[in-house]
């Protein structure tokens, strides 16, 4: 028989899982911005900068890998 703070965590966790479930949108995004807005150019702008710099960095690295491994065999 479950006592009563079970009971009492049951219905809290419920409760939290109901308003989550609510605030989510169904393919798993949650409503922090209207499903209409579209972000603004500064923000889609710093996306692109950082979409670019995570490519170029990363092709750094990898370059500069090769470099280092036939350098020094």
């Amino acid at each position: 028989m479950p006592s009563d703070g079970d009971s009492q965590r049951t219905d809290e966790s419920r409760r939290i899982l109901a308003r989550v479930a609510g605030e989510a949108e169904p393919d798993g995004a949650t409503t922090g911005r209207g499903a209409d807005d579209r972000p603004d150019p500064v923000e889609r702008l710093g996306i692109r900068i950082g979409r670019l710099l995570s490519v170029a960095i990363t092709v750094a690295v990898m370059v500069w890998v090769v470099v280092y491994i036939m350098w020094n065999f």
